[in-house]
């Protein structure tokens, strides 16, 4: 079985013989360098394929946010987010106890 996705939708980042990519395999890897594309082709595999399949993306370590006083990490953007803003209530609470 083939997987094609469609990138004709970014004409200013691809060659016009490169609109579509397929993938024949059950696992596929892209990998380059800075600037080649691989963050807009991994984000239409998803548009483009999340209703039919399981797709997960890692794109970066900002949604990834560590918590030190239960000695776990957050995964997800919504949850990096919440455990940034704890962190700094939890330093508000240090300074405040730090007062009295």
């Amino acid at each position: 079985m083939s997987i094609k996705i469609n990138l004709s939708g970014h004409s200013d980042k691809f060659a016009a013989d490169c609109y579509e990519l397929t993938f024949a395999k059950n696992v596929n890897f892209i990998f380059g360098r800075n600037g080649t594309g691989k963050t807009t082709i991994a984000t239409e595999i998803k548009n483009q394929l999340s209703v039919d399949f399981d797709v997960c993306l890692f794109n970066d370590f900002d949604g990834i946010a560590e918590n030190a006083r239960l000695d776990a990490i957050s995964l997800g953007t919504e949850n990096a987010t919440i455990q940034k803003k704890l962190d700094v209530i939890d330093k508000e609470i240090i300074e405040i106890i730090k007062k009295t």
